[in-house]
């Protein structure tokens, strides 16, 4: 960082080349937006720089809600339930390799 003094003989030097300094505003404040889903739920306040609108629209990410409501979205259909194979105990147990 610079100091105060260093930074005014800058603007000195600057201007007397012509140029002029002014100060920026507001560089702290990122813009911020509310993204929606395809199923309609809002996501409030994700950064609404170029980049990140970018970013949030290849993930299906949208500006404005979807027209339909979420209610009118059928639900995804249920997974099939997977068959548990039970596994057989052994007979006899195993000592030193050899079973008994």
């Amino acid at each position: 960082m610079i100091d105060t003094l260093e930074r005014q003989e800058i603007i000195r030097d600057l201007s007397t080349s012509g140029y002029s300094i002014k100060e920026l505003k507001n560089l702290d404040i990122q813009p911020r937006m509310t993204y929606y889903t395809p199923d309609g739920r809002a996501i409030p306040n994700l950064p609404a720089d170029p980049y990140s609108l970018m970013h949030y629209k290849r993930r299906g990410l949208t500006l404005t809600p979807p027209l339909l409501a979420a209610e009118e979205i059928p639900p995804p259909a249920s997974p099939r339930k997977r068959r548990v194979i039970k596994h057989r105990k052994s007979r006899g147990k195993i000592k030193g390799g050899i079973s008994v």
